[in-house]
This record gives C-alpha cells, structure tokens and sequence, in this order.
C-alpha cells in the first residue's frame, strides 16, 4: 500500500498557524473554545452577550472619538478667544 502525499500547504495558511500559535498557546485556545461557544440551549444567552459586547465596543469607540473632538474644540476655541 502506497502513502499519499498530502498536498502542499499555502503559505498564508503556515502564516496563520504561526500567528495562532503566537497568541495564544493550545491550552488556551481550549479554554477560549470552551467558554466561548454555547452550549445546547445556551444559544439566546450568547447572542445577548455577543451583542452586549458589540455595544460595549461601539460606546467606548464613541467615547473616545467625543472626547477627542472636544479637546480639539477647546483648543481652537481658546486660542481664538485669547487672540
């Protein structure tokens, strides 16, 4: 019985192994897998949670661009006054 040979691998597929292994080790990416994904009948309870972060992330984004956008106004509106 002859071995097959398994074809050859893309390259940005090693690259992406690489950067996997990178970031986090197996035993993490078990943990991660584990916690993360639901379970049977958990799946309501995840996509409440999966959109609590999304909003979470979109404020904290809309907080920032605010804030910026308000020391940059304070700058310019103080120069313009003490001219």
């Amino acid at each position: 019985m002859q071995r097959q040979e398994s074809p050859p691998k893309h390259p940005r597929n090693d690259q992406r192994e690489k950067l996997s292994t990178l970031l986090l080790s197996p035993f993490e990416w078990t943990i991660t897998r584990r916690y993360m994904m639901p379970g049977k009948g958990e799946g309501f309870i995840a996509l409440v949670a999966g959109i609590s972060v999304g909003v979470v992330m979109l404020s904290v984004a809309l907080l920032v661009v605010v804030m910026s956008v308000m020391n940059g106004s304070e700058a310019n509106c103080s120069t313009v006054l003490s001219a």
